[in-house]
């Protein structure tokens, strides 16, 4: 813990944010799920302040806090009962496809730092990438680099695909404005806007409102609309990183069935903002990342969610193709 009078350290600031969700939890200001996707938005919102490289791992030990008080809770409600039903959480879900399980001989490092000898506090001691620690009786190895700067680290390795993504984008960032004008002015170049092709070669978020109103008059209110702007956005996407047209299409067939699912189309509309506001701020995640979009699709399609708006929707252009 930072000493007095010091300003906290990145991870320092982190832990005491992450910390802060769990307290919430414990005074009963969130429910459990909301308590789960705080820490998820909270975690990733460091990651991309710090330029660090998310892994949903990093939350282990603030989920064992939150199944920790839930136990007290139901002991204190009946004492005697035994260990509460195994639930599927969200850490669950995010961590599920990265994690990977190792000889059970191999030494064990804890993530874990005892605060003032209380059990239910504890702070999580980030842990560097091929460190061991021991999860659910289970020894994890982190595959991912470590979060912070250490000046020795050669960065994140991304796969092939994602380095050729990474390595257009930082060709393209040398010189924007030629970039632009050579786009705009080849051969085949889709429609759209200037604005919206200056983010889009950038890697940022586009403002999908901005381009149907400046083409169409219109803002991006159902289905239909969201699916026509979508489909303008893919063409130049693809026009100018020919690589992402599968990529593009995962995407678009992840909003699709969220659309089919619900007839609250606001709350897609959101959704997507979200996503797309996320990738453009991350610089290791692509829109065939769906399994990362699960918390945004909880957050604001699933009733309860902390961004679910449960008004009903515009019936005029609205479509569930």
């Amino acid at each position: 813990m930072p000493q007095a009078g010091n300003a906290p350290t990145p991870t320092e600031d982190l832990q005491n944010h992450l910390q802060a969700v769990v307290d919430d939890f414990r005074h009963g200001q969130l429910t459990r799920d909301q308590a789960e996707y705080q820490l998820d938005g909270t975690l990733q919102h460091g990651c991309n302040h710090y330029n660090w490289v998310y892994d949903a791992r990093y939350l282990v030990p603030y989920f064992q806090q939150l199944d920790q008080h839930e136990y007290i809770m139901a002991q204190a409600q009946n004492p005697g009962a035994g260990a509460p039903l195994a639930r599927t959480s969200l850490l669950d879900r995010l961590t599920d496809p990265i994690a990977t399980v190792v000889n059970e001989d191999v030494p064990v490092e804890t993530v874990e730092e005892d605060i003032a000898g209380d059990m239910a506090a504890r702070a999580v001691t980030l842990p560097p990438s091929r460190r061991v620690v021991s999860v659910a009786g289970k020894n994890l190895v982190w595959t991912r680099p470590r979060m912070g700067f250490d000046p020795s680290d050669d960065g994140p390795q991304l796969d092939p695909y994602r380095r050729e993504v990474a390595n257009i984008l930082e060709n393209y960032s040398r010189d924007p404005k030629e970039v632009l004008r050579l786009t705009q002015t080849r051969v085949g170049c889709p429609q759209f806007t200037e604005a919206g092709c200056k983010s889009l070669l950038a890697g940022e978020y586009v403002d999908f409102d901005a381009v149907a109103q400046e083409i169409f008059g219109y803002r991006v209110d159902n289905s239909d609309r969201w699916h026509q702007i979508w489909n303008l956005f893919a063409k130049c996407m693809a026009f100018v990183f020919h690589m992402r047209r599968s990529e593009l299409e995962t995407y678009n067939e992840f909003i699709k069935e969220l659309f089919i699912s619900t007839d609250l189309t606001h709350n897609v509309i959101a959704c997507d903002k979200a996503i797309r506001t996320f990738l453009g701020t991350s610089k290791h995640h692509l829109f065939y990342d769906t399994h990362i979009f699960i918390r945004f699709q909880h957050s604001h399609i699933i009733p309860g969610g902390i961004h679910y708006r449960p008004k009903a929707s515009s019936t005029s252009g609205v479509s569930r193709k």
